[in-house]
């Protein structure tokens, strides 16, 4: 079973991780003020480093050289012809050229990340690697 963990950046954009438990307990917020837009979940994935992967990560594929963001929730899968097939759900991720051609919850799944996904940064602090 997969480890249940948040990151939310506080005001001052320091990130700070927190497990199911520290919710539950009511620890989070005690010290801090939060930027609400920026709650993450961990996926329970890392990347070929080791690297936590998290919702809003930009990740490089450097099989076929392409950045991709993390996400999670419904999405249609982008097949090796060009077809889309709907109704998946879970997390994945999304290639920023593909969503300008095909829409915005139009991905693939994060199979095997730990062999070809390397974690750049996130939307949250590195918009620039979008563009």
């Amino acid at each position: 079973m997969r480890e249940i963990k948040f990151q939310v950046m506080d005001t001052k954009d320091h990130w700070h991780t927190f497990s199911l438990g520290d919710l539950a307990v009511g620890f989070v917020g005690k010290n801090a003020e939060f930027k609400p837009e920026t709650w993450r979940q961990y996926t329970g994935l890392k990347d070929k480093n080791g690297k936590e992967i998290y919702e809003g990560d930009i990740v490089y594929g450097h099989m076929n050289d392409t950045r991709y963001v993390v996400a999670h929730g419904a999405y249609n899968h982008l097949c090796i012809d060009n077809e889309v097939s709907p109704n998946c759900y879970g997390v994945y991720i999304h290639n920023v050229d593909d969503a300008k051609t095909f829409g915005e919850h139009v991905g693939e799944s994060l199979d095997e990340a730990d062999k070809y996904l390397v974690v750049m940064g996130n939307i949250y602090e590195n918009a620039e690697l979008l563009e």
